[in-house]
């Protein structure tokens, strides 16, 4: 058998017909088999995942439409849309793609000019996006 050059994971997509929403207040100590078990809903569910060690369980339901709650055990929850956070380009300084894709110059996140942060003398700490001088924005 061959080996492939690139090691990485697969995605597999759901489809067209599922939506994604996000259920919170989930007991963080309630494991995943737990989790699957104590789920239930008026539509299919195809996918679970806890984000990370918080209270919020991404869910994925096999319809157009978000049903308006799911139970976990006897506990009603709310569902909302979920919406995933942009892809941060590290080269441009621009959202929405990754610094691999980026047909932009390379700006400096200090202070937004055409050179690297680490070879430039940019003094001014501030955000190119927001105009913020807040540095945990990086």
């Amino acid at each position: 058998m061959p080996k492939c050059k690139h090691p990485g994971r697969s995605f597999l997509a759901h489809g067209k017909e599922t939506t994604t929403g996000v259920i919170s207040d989930v007991d963080p100590e309630m494991n995943d088999s737990d989790l699957v078990q104590l789920l239930s809903s008026t539509v299919i569910i195809l996918d679970i995942d806890r984000i990370g060690r918080s209270r919020y369980v991404k869910v994925v339901f096999q319809c157009d439409s978000l049903p308006a709650s799911v139970k976990v055990g006897y506990v009603r929850h709310r569902v909302r849309l979920y919406v995933p956070r942009p892809l941060p380009c590290h080269k441009g300084k621009k959202l929405g793609h990754v610094s691999a894709a980026c047909k932009n110059a390379v700006a400096c996140k200090w202070c937004g000019d055409a050179h690297d942060h680490v070879n430039g003398k940019g003094t001014l700490k501030m955000c190119k996006l927001f105009g913020s001088s807040r540095r945990n924005l990086y």
